[in-house]
């Protein structure tokens, strides 16, 4: 069966969107505080680490703030967080072990308790990723 949010939950999350992008900063912070925990949760259960979960949930509000005026529904705020936080999380953390840490992929697969040959395709799949998302802004890079 298919979770469906709480009309009243909906309503409540449009209002506090559209008031976020009319600017009043309260209304963001309640907005934060209805799905910062959730989000975290999820980011967790996705990566099954305490300190990347929070890193992860941190960095998907960054990408929510910039692309909050590109929610089409802004009833629908609940799902298209939860877009942000789980879809690139393992691409995102694998590009910062690598790229930011420096780490291996050896090593890498050892912090995510995972295969190495997972860790290389998802470093793949991120550096695609990477790409498809800075070459409509302009920006010329090479996986």
């Amino acid at each position: 069966m298919c979770r469906v949010l709480h009309p009243v939950e909906q309503i409540a999350d449009e209002i506090l969107v559209i008031d976020a992008l009319n600017g009043d900063c309260e209304a963001f912070d309640r907005l934060v505080s209805r799905w910062q925990k959730r989000l975290w949760r999820h980011a967790l259960n996705l990566t099954g680490l305490t300190g990347a979960a929070w890193d992860i949930s941190q960095e998907s509000w960054l990408d929510i703030i910039r692309g909050l005026t590109r929610l089409n529904d802004q009833a629908k705020f609940g799902p298209w967080a939860y877009r942000i936080a789980g879809f690139s999380a393992p691409a995102r953390m694998v590009l910062n072990l690598y790229y930011l840490e420096g780490f291996s992929l050896c090593e890498i697969a050892g912090i995510l308790e995972t295969p190495e040959g997972t860790v290389k395709s998802r470093l793949h799949a991120a550096r695609i990723e990477f790409r498809d998302h800075c070459e409509p802004l302009g920006r010329k890079v090479t996986t």
